[in-house]
């Protein structure tokens, strides 16, 4: 008999975008885990890691909260650890500020229903090796509230005198959207959670988008054409083939929606960069 024992934190499942995917790495060899060979990109030595990969996460977001290393190691460590109750099964997203999945989720967190469970998922994107980042409620993809054609309050990035791109307030602005808007209404909608309320609080409608089940395939149609319009020698099956890995829209149309929806979304990313 094992008696009472101190509750710790070994049943989190931490999870980051890596690798194409959503990832749980090990240090050594575990069960369900598979070996792989990365690059330091510091010492360009090659390392081994074990990684378990998931399709998709879907949960209640109980708490966000950023973290900064600072000065502690030689390297400095910036982002956004997103905390949720996976049925039960505790999970830490971890979303470095630097990163692409990072900046697309602080544009599109204010458009998130915290009472509902949100879902997250990562996969290969066919357009090189980079990789795809969904947000999602209802099986519908979250939109951007900050974008090129509609940026609101958000900064554009300026370039500078040698043609570099600057964000610098666009992600001062984003940062300060995060703690003053996104993190407070969170933490209202579990506050049932601390304060030992038996009762969760009722589904906001006005936080579902508006827009969340107006998408077809016809949209997909129209930016898929204007994508291959706007490529030298590019054909609109060439933009199918990359972005889906389909030849043809009967291949398209048995995909699930969700995912069209966020190749969608992507296309319209790369028309109109943000």
């Amino acid at each position: 008999m094992k008696g009472l024992q101190t509750k710790t934190d070994s049943n989190v499942v931490f999870l980051a975008v890596k690798h194409t995917s959503l990832v749980q790495e090990s240090k050594g060899p575990r069960e369900g885990f598979e070996k792989i060979e990365v690059e330091n990109p510091r010492t360009r030595e090659k390392v081994e890691k074990y990684i378990k990969r998931y399709s998709a996460v879907e949960g209640m977001v109980t708490k966000i909260e950023w973290y900064d290393t600072e000065q502690k190691y030689e390297n400095r460590y910036q982002g956004w650890k997103i905390h949720m109750d996976a049925k039960d099964v505790p999970v830490v997203l971890d979303l470095p500020f630097a990163s692409i999945p990072a900046s697309r989720f602080m544009k599109l967190a204010e458009n998130i229903d915290w009472t509902k469970p949100v879902e997250f998922r990562a996969w290969k994107d066919h357009k090189g090796d980079k990789t795809a980042f969904w947000v999602g409620q209802g099986n519908e993809s979250v939109p951007q509230k900050y974008t090129r054609d509609n940026p609101g309050d958000c900064p554009p990035p300026v370039q500078n005198f040698k043609g570099d791109w600057k964000y610098d307030a666009q992600v001062e602005f984003l940062f300060k959207q995060m703690n003053d808007v996104v993190i407070p209404a969170v933490q209202k909608a579990n506050a049932w959670r601390v304060d030992g309320s038996e009762k969760k609080p009722e589904p906001t409608e006005e936080a579902t988008p508006a827009n969340a089940g107006d998408f077809s395939l016809e949209d997909l149609k129209e930016r898929v054409q204007e994508l291959a319009a706007q490529t030298l020698g590019k054909t609109p099956k060439d933009v199918l083939n990359e972005y889906l890995g389909a030849d043809t829209w009967e291949e398209v149309e048995k995909m699930p929606i969700p995912v069209l929806k966020t190749v969608h979304d992507k296309i319209v990313d790369d028309i109109t960069p943000f």
